[in-house]
């Protein structure tokens, strides 16, 4: 587990080292908002910023809360349904993505794309509930090759019930019987079976994450990226560019957030253990196991993404429990998209870390 961490903590590191010449290099910049028109005024400046010269700004502003928080209320503000620009699956779901179609104000996907690269190269944290195929995206991942669980483990983060009729296809004796006629990638019409079910519903998976949205998708990618402009001002930048596109996912999940202080104890106050008996061990287990991680405060936000999908808590704490509940059997595994964890008994510390390592490593990205 050590070595999982200390990779991504080089990453994080190197890419502090731009942020801190980047700093050093921008220039000050009033940043004229008022709070009853943030959102307006804020995708109205971050559309003019257009080469990677334009980037080159530490904006300042005199109302309270400062710039970190125009651009978190911003952000925040970027998830209203009214705003008309992200959608839960439904009423009950907990993360948000990019609206469906071509009908949309491309403009106001780019800014939103902007206003997260400014919050990083800005050092400020990002606290909005982003699944995290929609980080997939913009770090350009949606084609890459997984494992079907995984890509099934990102749909339920933001779909929970299409995510359990996915899965009752693929336990199905004979999906022949379903008498169902799909298209393949290549355009191709094939009938359902057992033989082609997974690939069905890998493109299932991908049509409702990503291709159903690939217009705004692509305007928040375009916003989050720093052109390819040459000249010795902006190198910091290319730099920046270079190092962030070797992080995964979960890394940039953490990039963005790294500045919000988190602890054991923050995470430990956040979860209910359900269903155990005063001699079992294992709940103490996850306390010690969580506070062994405060070294490096990285692990900490795997832990988090692995059981609830994001990187950092929410402020104000979660609104569903963290939980932690006993069931038989002799593997543990979690249900993000609820915030929970069924786990086992274990008699023994080392085989309760290394199962909970595993887990977390297997899971993230």
């Amino acid at each position: 587990m050590q070595q999982l961490f200390e990779e991504s903590n080089f990453k994080l590191e190197e890419v502090q080292k731009y942020l801190k010449q980047f700093d050093e290099k921008a220039q000050e910049k009033e940043l004229k908002v008022t709070k009853e028109t943030i959102f307006q005024d804020l995708t109205t400046e971050l559309g003019k910023l257009v080469t990677a010269k334009d980037l080159l700004v530490k904006y300042k502003v005199e109302i309270d809360g400062g710039v970190a928080g125009v651009f978190t209320e911003y952000l925040q503000k970027s998830l209203e349904s009214e705003k008309d620009m992200f959608v839960r699956c439904d009423d009950k779901g907990i993360t948000y993505l990019p609206k469906e179609g071509e009908d949309i104000d491309v403009t106001k996907f780019f800014a939103f794309g902007r206003a997260l690269l400014m919050s990083v190269m800005q050092k400020i944290a990002v606290n909005v509930r982003l699944p995290p195929s929609f980080y997939r995206y913009i770090l350009g991942e949606e084609n890459e090759e997984r494992p079907l669980k995984n890509w099934m483990c990102d749909l339920e983060m933001y779909d929970h019930q299409y995510t359990m009729s996915l899965q009752k296809l693929l336990a199905i004796e004979d999906a022949k019987t379903l008498d169902y006629e799909f298209e393949n990638e290549k355009g191709e019409k094939l009938k359902l079976d057992n033989d082609n079910r997974e690939d069905y519903v890998l493109l299932a998976a991908k049509n409702k994450l990503f291709n159903s949205r690939k217009k705004a998708f692509d305007a928040i990618k375009n916003g989050f990226s720093i052109p390819e402009d040459e000249g010795e001002d902006v190198v910091i930048l290319q730099e920046l560019k270079k190092n962030l596109t070797v992080f995964t996912p979960t890394e940039l999940m953490m990039l963005m957030c790294q500045d919000e202080k988190i602890t054991a104890e923050m995470i430990i106050k956040e979860i209910d253990f359900l269903d155990w008996g005063k001699e079992d061990k294992t709940p103490e287990f996850f306390k010690k196991f969580l506070t062994s991680m405060e070294v490096q405060p990285i692990s900490l936000r795997r832990f988090l993404k692995y059981i609830s999908g994001m990187a950092a808590i929410p402020v104000g704490g979660f609104s569903k429990k963290l939980r932690i509940i006993k069931r038989e059997g002799d593997t543990m595994s979690a249900h993000s998209c609820f915030n929970y964890i069924d786990c086992p008994e274990f008699g023994d510390y080392e085989t309760f870390s290394e199962a909970l390592f595993n887990e977390v490593k297997n899971i993230c990205d």
